[in-house]
């Protein structure tokens, strides 16, 4: 029954906040001091009836009567009835987008937090996710010759400042406390006594130790990088130009059986990856390519059944007359197919070269099947053969796997645009 009065309690109050933000709007575009101060009232009444009660009658009780307050300040606040629905429609779909924004930032949060943390913290409940280190001592150190940190030991209901200077082998630890002299007798206490004294405090070191712990002919995994550099290069090129070079001979061209073979075009959009697995693998053995990187890119160039549709679609959107005034000027169908049509479907170029780049960067299943030299691996069969090796220590895969998602989220974030237009276009016929 506590269960289902706190989701009556949640639908509520979601709905209470969006009242509020709301009539917060209204009152703002309004410029009344009154409105704006009455709005900020509600607001802090009913974070504070939510933070306080702790109890889901109360707060579904608060969240009713903010709503209510809200929905009258909101339409006394605006023009009329259809502006302040406007208002208050606007406001739950920024909300909703806001909420899911950041639903879906908590797992990159959370990679980041990890990467930043000592391993004591990662299996720590509840989940810490501001990291923090353990203060360490200026002058003594432990018996692995490194600072020795200060914990709180709770012995015979006292709270001691300690330094905790060595691990025994039945797992309790030797201390001595702040205050006692160095040349006195060590102490032992378990470690269930000991809270560690901590202070806000990423562990940066995670970084430089992941990379360090790669293999020295790796050069800090700039091999592996150059490699995936590499085949993103070739994969967005190939594709690009294959791709739009036969979608502009769909689109644009005539010739005999060119519907029949764009629809087996389409057709092969429903054939698994699975079956033509083994296929392509023959192929590549008899021509000696084995080993080597150029099954992982030569394929870009005989382009991609999605992609040369989406690159249709713009090339149609395209006025004929155009195309018409090229060949009065003499230019021939490449020449219209590089200088007229192409710029004109940048944003679907756009879009195709950061899915390209995406799928290049993140492709793990072509390198474990073709590859078998370390020196020629990706990253993304690096950061797996680094899993194996150092699984048990999460600090180092979590910053080894937030150094190479962070160049592709760099480049969606400064590519975003692009990308959501080209997309966007597609379905209006490229305008």
């Amino acid at each position: 029954m506590t269960a289902f009065a706190w989701i009556i309690a949640i639908v509520l109050s979601a709905f209470a906040t969006v009242s509020l933000i709301a009539s917060s709007i209204s009152a703002l575009r309004s410029k009344r001091a009154p409105a704006i101060l009455a709005s900020a009232v509600f607001i802090a009444g009913f974070a504070a009836a939510v933070l306080l009660a702790r109890n889901p009658y109360w707060t579904a009780l608060a969240a009713v009567a903010s709503g209510l307050a809200a929905r009258v300040l909101l339409r006394r606040t605006s023009r009329n009835s259809e502006h302040a629905a406007e208002t208050w429609k606007l406001s739950a779909a920024h909300s909703a987008l806001i909420a899911g924004s950041v639903l879906f930032l908590i797992p990159f949060v959370w990679l980041i937090s990890s990467s930043l943390k000592t391993d004591d913290e990662q299996a720590s409940f509840p989940p810490v996710w501001i990291p923090t280190q353990q203060i360490t001592s200026d002058t003594v150190k432990n018996a692995e010759g490194e600072p020795a940190g200060l914990s709180w030991w709770t012995r015979n209901g006292k709270r001691i400042k300690v330094l905790e200077v060595a691990e025994l082998p039945s797992g309790e630890v030797q201390v001595r406390p702040v205050d006692q002299p160095q040349t006195m007798e060590m102490l032992v206490a378990t470690r269930d006594d000991l809270t560690k004294i901590r202070h806000v405090s990423p562990r940066w070191k995670n970084y430089s130790e992941a990379l360090a712990y790669l293999p020295p002919e790796t050069n800090y995994g700039l091999v592996f990088l150059g490699n995936t550099l590499f085949l993103t290069l070739m994969t967005v090129i190939g594709t690009v130009l294959s791709s739009s070079m036969v979608a502009y001979a769909f689109a644009r061209l005539r010739w005999p059986g060119k519907k029949a073979l764009f629809v087996v075009l389409l057709a092969t959009m429903m054939i698994p990856g699975a079956v033509t697995m083994m296929p392509q693998f023959l192929i590549f053995r008899s021509l000696g390519w084995i080993d080597t990187l150029k099954p992982l890119w030569v394929p870009a160039f005989f382009g991609s059944a999605f992609n040369i549709f989406l690159l249709r679609q713009f090339f149609m959107s395209i006025p004929t007359e155009l195309e018409d005034a090229a060949k009065i000027d003499g230019c021939g169908a490449f020449g219209i197919y590089w200088r007229i049509m192409l710029p004109m479907v940048k944003p679907a170029l756009a879009a195709i070269s950061i899915m390209t780049v995406l799928g290049a960067w993140n492709n793990f299943q072509g390198p474990l099947i073709y590859l078998s030299s370390p020196q020629k691996m990706p990253l993304a069969y690096a950061l797996q053969l680094y899993q194996q090796q150092h699984g048990g220590e999460p600090g180092l895969l979590m910053a080894a796997s937030t150094l190479m998602v962070l160049p592709i989220i760099i480049l969606f974030f400064f590519t975003q645009r692009y990308f959501i237009e080209g997309v966007s276009l597609t379905g209006f016929g490229g305008r």
